[in-house]
């Protein structure tokens, strides 16, 4: 993702868009950190990532994804619990527990975020997709990453076509 996002970059000449790099990966005290301040202990495939890239802002658009220190407490975490608060009573058809979703990414502006949800075999969790009502459902942590992949993918050829 990280190679199509620099490919936008110079294609972008008249900077229509801000491309920020990951943040370094963590370690697994930092981990152990959120983990404790969350409660919960963070999806397999969701803490690999964190390690790698520990939060990325404007991953995708707007949208950022949070790392350790977001999770340990940060006014976008907290904006998304609220919409989640607001968005939960509208999705009856979540089978899951408010208290077992955990945001992970918000948009810039609130209008969406994402929740990583349980598994109920103890495999990868689901990540949602949330803009009011649920956008989007991926079967994993790595089907989330290789769909927003592919939004990036698409985005770089209708946006920067012929530009290179």
């Amino acid at each position: 993702m990280l190679t199509v996002r620099e490919e936008m970059c110079g294609l972008d000449f008249e900077k229509l868009y801000r491309y920020c790099p990951p943040n370094k990966g963590c370690s697994q005290e930092d981990i152990r950190r959120a983990e404790a301040r969350l409660g919960v202990r963070l999806d397999a495939q969701y803490a690999d990532f964190l390690r790698y890239a520990n939060g990325w802002r404007e991953f995708f658009g707007d949208i950022s994804l949070f790392g350790t220190q977001e999770l340990a407490g940060s006014p976008e975490l907290d904006m998304a619990w609220e919409l989640l608060e607001l968005v939960y009573p509208l999705n009856p058809h979540l089978a899951f527990q408010k208290e077992d979703l955990l945001p992970i990414a918000i948009d810039e502006a609130g209008r969406g975020f994402f929740v990583l949800a349980p598994s109920a075999r103890g495999g990868p969790g689901a990540v949602i997709w949330f803009a009011g009502q649920e956008v989007e459902r991926y079967a994993s942590f790595h089907d989330f990453l290789r769909s927003i992949l592919q939004y990036n993918i698409d985005d770089l050829e209708e946006s920067f076509k012929g530009r290179a």
